[in-house]
C-alpha cells in the first residue's frame, strides 16, 4: 500500500516536472550513444590519400572539410585512390587549416541527433584543443577527436635559432627523432658552404648546432641518406637583411631630397606598392602623394598599421593637388591637419549662388533663419567673391547676378521678404547652374537654403549637369519638417556639404566652414616667414600648404599667419608627422639651409633607430612557430603577428621566472610572417622570420592535451515545444489511471 502511493505521487509530480521544465526552458539531455555519429575530416594536404580512403570506407561517408567547402565523400562513389585524386585535385585549401575556425560549419551541419566525429592530421595545437572545449561548453555538444598521422616515421622533429640584431651569427638547434641513428652520410648546404653529418656529429638527444651568417638564412638543404630512405628538406629561416633600409619612402621624384642625406630609404613609387610589406619599416614617408591616388586597399592597411601603432607614418604635401577633403576619409582620419585653411585669405576666387527658399512652407522661424544665413554669408567671404542671391517660391526672383562681394551693399535689402506660394526648387536650380557655367572662376558652388519641400523635378539631370561642370552643391535644411532624403543626396552627389540649421549661432560657423571646404586649392606661392616654438623667425620660405591644424597636435614650424609648417601626433615611437612644403628646395632651400631645422629632423629619424629587444629565439615544431626573449623592464607586452600586412594574431605574453617571455602560435600556411613585440603600445621588437611547416615533431604540453581530451557524455537541448508534448502526454497517462481507478 505504502508502495502504491509513492507511484501515485511520482505519477502526478511527472506533468508538473515537464510544466516547470517549459516554463523556464531547461536544457534537455540526450546521451551520446543514443546520437548518431557524423564523421568530418579536417583536409590538410599532408595526409596520405590511402589514409583517406580507409577512413571513407571505414566510416561509409565522411564530409572532408576545407575553409571555404564541404564535399560529401561516400565509400558506393569511391572504390581507389585514382577516383579519390580526381577529387582532391580540385580543392584548394590552406597549407595548414585551423580547427576551431571549421566549428561553426560543423555546429551549422548537424541534425538534432548527431554528434560530430571530427579527424585532424597530427596533433592538433594546444590553442585548438582548447578552443574546442570551449565550444563543447558553449554549444552543448558533444565533439569526439581523432588524429591521423603519417605511415613514415619523422625525421625532423624542429628547430631553433636566435636572431640578435647586435651579431650577424645566428645559432641553429635541429631536433631530429630517433630515426637519425639510421644516418648513413649527410650534407647540409647554405650559401657557398658545406657542412658534412655524421653519426658523430649528432649529440646524444638527437640534437645537432650550427652557426651561419645572416646572409646565409635564405635556404638550407639538408641532404640526408638513411638506411631506408633519402631524406632532402630545405629550409628557410630569415630572408631580409640587417643592411636593408628601416625607413620607405613613397615618392614619384628620382631626386635626392634633404632627407634622403639623413637617413637611408627604400624607395617605392605609389604604382609598386601591391607586394609591399609595411610591416618591416619603421617609417613610412609619402613624399606629395596625392591622396587621392592612395586606393581603397592601401589605405586601409595604412590605417589598420596606424591604430595598431605599427610604424611611424610621414607625409609630405608640396602641391596644390596633394588633398581635398572628403578624397581620402581614411588617410584624412590619419593626418595631424584638416584639409582646410584656417583663413579665407589663400583661397582662390569662387562663385558662388545663394538660393533662398521664401515660399509659404519656410513661414515662421524657418524664413527668419533663412534670411540671417544670407546676410551671414556676406560677412563669410572673401572681397573677389562673386556672389549671386536668388529668391525661389513656386516662381523665382535675382536679387544679384554674380557681383564682387565688395561691391554689394551690406544692407541687402532681403529683410522685408514674407513667405509666399508653393516651393518649386527645380527652375531656380537649373537657371542657376546654367548662369555659373558662364562664370570665368576656378570654383564654382550653389547654397540652397530650404526645408526642402518642393515640387517634383528631373533633380537627377540637374546633379549630372552641375557634376559634368565641376559646380558643387550644399544644401542647408532649415527646421525640423525637411526633405532630408533630397538635399543629402543633391550635396552629396555633387562635393558639396549637407548642413541642419535650427539656431542663429550656427550660421556663420557653417557658412565659413562650406567657403573653406569647397575650394579645391589650398597651396600658396608667397613669402613666408617661419618661427620656431620660441616664436623666433628663423627662416623664409615661399610655398606651403595651407591647412588648419587640428586639436591637440604638435606644431614645431609655423608662418606668420599661425598655419603649420611642420605638425605632428606625438604618439611615441608611432607618431604621425606632415611637412607642409617640398623637402627638395624648390621652396625651402633657406628652410633647410639652417642648422636648426636640419637637426630636428635628423632627431625624429634617430630616434626611430633602436629597438630594446635585440635578441629573441624562434622555435618551430609541427604547425607551432614560438618566440621567446629575456626583459627585465616590460609591463605588459604583447605580440602582434603579420602576414601580407594584415594582422593575424595578437596576442598577450606569458611571463615565467627571470622575466622570461614567451607565446606560440599556429601558422595557416608555409612563409614569411613578421613578429612585431610591443609594450603599452611601443614596439621594442620587429623580426622577420619564415615558417617552413616541415618539423613533424609535436609539444609535450599539445600531446598531454590531446590524450586527456573527452567529448561530453550528454548532448544538451533547449527545445520548449518537447516539454509541452511531455506534458500533456503524461498528465492524459495520469487522467486516464485515476478515470481507470474511479
Amino acid at each position: 500500500m505504502h508502495i502504491q502511493k509513492i507511484l501515485k505521487y511520482i505519477n502526478y509530480s511527472i506533468p508538473i516536472i515537464f510544466l516547470v521544465l517549459y516554463f523556464y526552458n531547461l536544457p534537455f539531455p540526450i546521451p551520446r550513444f543514443f546520437l548518431k555519429e557524423k564523421t568530418f575530416l579536417i583536409y590538410d594536404q599532408q595526409m596520405n590519400q590511402q589514409q583517406i580512403l580507409s577512413l571513407i570506407h571505414d566510416k561509409k561517408e565522411i564530409q572532408l572539410l576545407t575553409e571555404n567547402q564541404m564535399i560529401t565523400l561516400k565509400k558506393k562513389d569511391i572504390f581507389n585512390e585514382n577516383m579519390l585524386e580526381n577529387i582532391l585535385s580540385t580543392i584548394n585549401t590552406v597549407d595548414f587549416p585551423v580547427l576551431t575556425n571549421m566549428l561553426p560549419i560543423i555546429q551549422k551541419n548537424l541534425q538534432f541527433w548527431q554528434y560530430p566525429f571530427i579527424v585532424v592530421y597530427g596533433t592538433p595545437h594546444e590553442i585548438e584543443i582548447d578552443k574546442l572545449i570551449n565550444f563543447q561548453k558553449a554549444s552543448q555538444i558533444p565533439v569526439s577527436l581523432q588524429k591521423v598521422v603519417d605511415i613514415d616515421h619523422p625525421v625532423l622533429l624542429g628547430f631553433q635559432y636566435q636572431i640578435n640584431n647586435n651579431n650577424n651569427q645566428i645559432n641553429l638547434k635541429f631536433q631530429f627523432s630517433d630515426k637519425i641513428s639510421q644516418l648513413v652520410n649527410g650534407e647540409i648546404k647554405f650559401g657557398e658552404r658545406r657542412v658534412l653529418l655524421t653519426k658523430q656529429d649528432i649529440q646524444s638527444d638527437d640534437s645537432y648546432q650550427l652557426s651561419i651568417t645572416k646572409e646565409d638564412t635564405n635556404q638550407l638543404q639538408f641532404d640526408l641518406t638513411l638506411a631506408d630512405q633519402k631524406y632532402i628538406q630545405n629550409i628557410v629561416l630569415i630572408n631580409d637583411s640587417e643592411a636593408d633600409p628601416a625607413f620607405l619612402k613613397i615618392s614619384q621624384s628620382d631626386k635626392e631630397s634633404v632627407f634622403d642625406k639623413m637617413v637611408a630609404f627604400d624607395r617605392k613609387a605609389i604604382s609598386q606598392l601591391g607586394d609591399v610589406d609595411y610591416t618591416k619599416y619603421k617609417m613610412i614617408l609619402f613624399d606629395g602623394i596625392p591622396l587621392a591616388q592612395i586606393n581603397q586597399e592601401q589605405s586601409q592597411i595604412i590605417k589598420n598599421l596606424y591604430e595598431k601603432k605599427v610604424n611611424s607614418l610621414f607625409f609630405i604635401s608640396d602641391s596644390p593637388s596633394f588633398g581635398e577633403q572628403g578624397k581620402n576619409p581614411l588617410i584624412e582620419d590619419i593626418i595631424p591637419v584638416e584639409l582646410v585653411p584656417s583663413s579665407l585669405k589663400y583661397l582662390p576666387d569662387i562663385a558662388i549662388l545663394l538660393l533662398l527658399d521664401v515660399s509659404a512652407s519656410m513661414l515662421g522661424d524657418k524664413l527668419s533663419l533663412a534670411k540671417v544665413s544670407a546676410l551671414e554669408m556676406l560677412s563669410q567671404l572673401k572681397e573677389n567673391d562673386k556672389i549671386g542671391f536668388t529668391i525661389f517660391w513656386d516662381e523665382f526672383e535675382k536679387l544679384t547676378f554674380f557681383e564682387k562681394r565688395s561691391q554689394i551693399k551690406e544692407n541687402l535689402n532681403i529683410v522685408p521678404l514674407a513667405a509666399k506660394g508653393g516651393t518649386d526648387l527645380y527652375q531656380p536650380l537649373l537657371e542657376g547652374i546654367n548662369d555659373l557655367i558662364d562664370q570665368n572662376t576656378q570654383d564654382r558652388h550653389i547654397i540652397i537654403m530650404t526645408d526642402g519641400n518642393t515640387r517634383d523635378g528631373n533633380f537627377d539631370y540637374l546633379l549630372e549637369l552641375a557634376i559634368m561642370n565641376k559646380i558643387s552643391i550644399s544644401t542647408i535644411s532649415i527646421g525640423d519638417d525637411v526633405n532630408y532624403k533630397l538635399l543629402n543626396k543633391m550635396a552629396k552627389r555633387s562635393g558639396g556639404n549637407y548642413y541642419h540649421v535650427k539656431d542663429n549661432q550656427t550660421i556663420p560657423s557653417i557658412i565659413f566652414e562650406d567657403r573653406k571646404k569647397i575650394s579645391r586649392s589650398h597651396f600658396s606661392q608667397n613669402n613666408f616667414n617661419i618661427s620656431n616654438v620660441f616664436k623666433e623667425n628663423i627662416a623664409t620660405i615661399t610655398g606651403m600648404s595651407i591647412y588648419s591644424a587640428k586639436p591637440e597636435r604638435s606644431i614645431l614650424y609655423q608662418n606668420e599667419f599661425y598655419d603649420p609648417l611642420f605638425i605632428f601626433e606625438d604618439r611615441g615611437k608611432h607618431s604621425v608627422f606632415m611637412f607642409l612644403s617640398d623637402i627638395y628646395g624648390y621652396y625651402t632651400n633657406d628652410f633647410f639651409q639652417q642648422k636648426e631645422t636640419v637637426n630636428t629632423f635628423r632627431r625624429i629619424f634617430d630616434s626611430l633607430q633602436d629597438h630594446e629587444i635585440n635578441v629573441i629565439t624562434l622555435t618551430e615544431s609541427y604547425q607551432n612557430l614560438a618566440v621567446s626573449f629575456h626583459h627585465d623592464k616590460l609591463y605588459q607586452p604583447k605580440l602582434l603577428v603579420f602576414r601580407d600586412n594584415q594582422l593575424l594574431v595578437e596576442k598577450q605574453l606569458n611571463q615565467n621566472f627571470f622575466n622570461h617571455y614567451f607565446t606560440q602560435f599556429k601558422p595557416e600556411k608555409k612563409g614569411q610572417y613578421r613578429f612585431i613585440i610591443q609594450d603599452q603600445d611601443h614596439t621594442i621588437g620587429n623580426y622577420n622570420c619564415y615558417y617552413n611547416g616541415c618539423a613533424q615533431g609535436t609539444t609535450v604540453k599539445a600531446e598531454k592535451i590531446y590524450k586527456e581530451y573527452q567529448p561530453l557524455i550528454f548532448r544538451w537541448f533547449h527545445i520548449k515545444m518537447l516539454y509541452l508534448i511531455l506534458f500533456f502526454i503524461f498528465s492524459v497517462r495520469v487522467t486516464y489511471l485515476n478515470r481507470r481507478k474511479v
